[in-house]
């Protein structure tokens, strides 16, 4: 009987250690994510230089506007582009509307950032609220539009890890370019 009773109280013992170590682990995975925030907390981490600022679009899309002071980093190669995003500081990601930032704050956590944001709606909802942009002109001397065939290149790269790409969407980005509008 007394044996019974000590086994039924190891059995426990063990059941709640299980069980601290399962709360532990779920804290430390939660622990390791990045953070969403506004365009107005963004801006104001900006402004008081507490960010490296990171923009996951393609090149096309940054001379189109960025905000000043980013690093262009497209979230296609960042992977292999680790080594130019500091460590031990945090890291502002943004895109056009969030999509292409979520995934590159996915690899900055994966590759072991733990200060990592995304703002949320990226440029358009920079736009929207007002805040400024940089731009490129891509206009050369006499006002011809230059459409530079590397960035092209690039954007269909980047494009074509989204998934399967046909001839018809490849003519609707190179069109997006000749009018000036960046794709999503």
């Amino acid at each position: 009987m007394v044996i019974g009773l000590k086994i039924k109280h190891i059995n426990k013992i063990c059941l709640a250690a299980c069980f601290v170590l399962l709360v532990l682990a779920v804290n430390t995975v939660a622990a390791v994510s990045f953070t969403s925030v506004p365009v107005p907390d963004a801006k104001q981490m900006i402004d008081n230089k507490e960010v490296f600022l990171l923009d996951a679009r393609t090149q096309a899309e940054f001379d189109g506007g960025h905000i000043k002071g980013a690093t262009l980093i497209p979230y296609s190669q960042l992977s292999s582009r680790l080594n130019e995003v500091p460590s031990g500081e945090k890291i502002l990601v943004y895109c056009k509307s969030g999509g292409r930032s979520t995934t590159a704050c996915g690899i900055l956590v994966n590759a072991g950032y733990t200060e990592v944001y995304n703002m949320n709606g990226g440029i358009t909802s920079w736009n929207a609220a007002g805040y400024p942009v940089v731009r490129y002109n891509p206009y050369d001397e006499n006002e011809n539009y230059v459409i530079d065939i590397g960035d092209v290149n690039v954007a269909i790269d980047d494009y074509r890890t989204q998934g399967p790409t046909s001839i018809a969407d490849v003519n609707e980005l190179i069109d997006m370019y000749r009018i000036g509008e960046p794709y999503c």
